[in-house]
């Protein structure tokens, strides 16, 4: 089975990638629900911060085989 997800970011943390396509894979094949997963997306304030880590998502990072770097894009502010 292939996906193909295209991300855009300003910038990222470890494994970020891995973790949105995990969660995203999860979604598509119906391991997570709708619920759970809106409550990854919530907004965490400065006082639950501490509360709050990679530990409360249950889906599992995608493997590092296949996900590919394609493209970098600065601005000429970077320059």
């Amino acid at each position: 089975m292939y996906y193909c997800i295209d991300i855009h970011l300003d910038g990222a943390l470890y494994k970020m990638v891995r973790n949105m396509v995990g969660t995203a894979i999860d979604i598509c094949q119906g391991r997570i629900s709708k619920t759970t997963f809106l409550e990854l997306l919530r907004p965490v304030s400065l006082e639950d911060a501490s509360s709050s880590s990679c530990k409360d998502n249950p889906c599992k990072p995608a493997p590092p085989q296949g996900l590919t770097l394609e493209r970098v894009y600065y601005t000429n502010d970077d320059f």
